[in-house]
């Protein structure tokens, strides 16, 4: 029963438990920017995206790309 109560208590130690909390989030943290790099990557620089960004859905919004400034 001591045992358990040492075990709790190291549990909720805030020294134990911040790098575990921060090393989780830096993970996180790294692999949602991994992902978010490759997406836009693949994603925002292939062609058909501006294709239709510039042909199909700027001029419906009243955005005329190819005008003069």
């Amino acid at each position: 029963m001591m045992l358990h109560r040492e075990i709790w208590a190291w549990q909720n130690n805030i020294y134990v438990r911040c790098p575990f909390v921060l090393s989780f989030l830096a993970t996180l943290f790294y692999f949602i920017k991994l992902f978010w790099e490759s997406f836009s990557i693949t994603f925002f620089h292939s062609k058909p995206f501006y294709s239709t960004l510039f042909h199909s859905v700027l001029p419906q919004l009243g955005v005329d790309h190819f005008a003069e400034t």
